[in-house]
């Protein structure tokens, strides 16, 4: 594989996870009934990965949430408690904006490097 394919594959998966963290974050602060599935699909890309389930996704995601924004592995388990019970306070909502803003710059850099956005 290439190295611009790897790049590309790279931006391309940086943005469904950004897609997914914003459209949980609208979910989130909508006034109407929120949209579980959205926020759902975005909690399991922060559920613990044991051996025998990994599941790859989540494992890149969780991988980016450590090196890239910090975040320990208390405040991945926080974010998903939060998401799946859905106790969703303003913190809750700041984190899944910084995740969304910081998955588009990601991907925006890696699209620059490829050649256009």
């Amino acid at each position: 594989m290439s190295g611009n394919t790897r790049l590309s594959v790279v931006a391309d998966r940086l943005d469904e996870y950004g897609l997914l963290a914003a459209k949980a974050r609208r979910a989130t602060l909508s006034l109407t009934t929120p949209d579980t599935k959205s926020v759902s699909a975005f909690a399991d890309l922060l559920e613990p990965q044991e051996r025998d389930n990994v599941a790859l996704d989540a494992v890149v995601f969780q991988v980016f949430l450590r090196t890239r924004l910090g975040f320990k592995d208390a405040d991945l388990r926080e974010l998903r408690q939060s998401l799946l019970d859905d106790s969703i306070s303003e913190k809750t909502s700041e984190r899944l904006k910084c995740i969304a803003e910081s998955l588009e710059r990601e991907r925006s850099a890696a699209r620059h490097r490829l050649g256009g956005a």
